[in-house]
């Protein structure tokens, strides 16, 4: 029989792996999105483009930065919660 501690990191692993899959494929959908790989639209030609475009790529990158943060939870003197180490 598993102990509380191993349940609740096992628990806790699996909830991981189904967060990464998430942000993994929200940034997949992304990407696949034709306006994604477009030139950047010029705000005074197709604003609403542009918006989509800073929108889409903003997106990206925070969601590359969360799972970095996943990946590394003390890099750069940081926990995964955000706390200064």
């Amino acid at each position: 029989m598993k102990s509380k501690k191993s349940k609740a990191a096992t628990k806790r692993g699996v909830v991981l792996q189904s967060v990464v899959g998430e942000i993994e494929s929200r940034i997949a959908s992304i990407e696949k999105d034709e306006r994604y790989n477009y030139p950047p639209a010029q705000i005074q030609i197709n604003s609403p483009l542009a918006l989509i475009q800073v929108y889409m790529k903003a997106s990206v990158c925070a969601l590359r930065w969360v799972l970095s943060i996943i990946a590394n939870p003390t890099v750069e003197g940081r926990t995964a919660k955000g706390q200064e180490t």
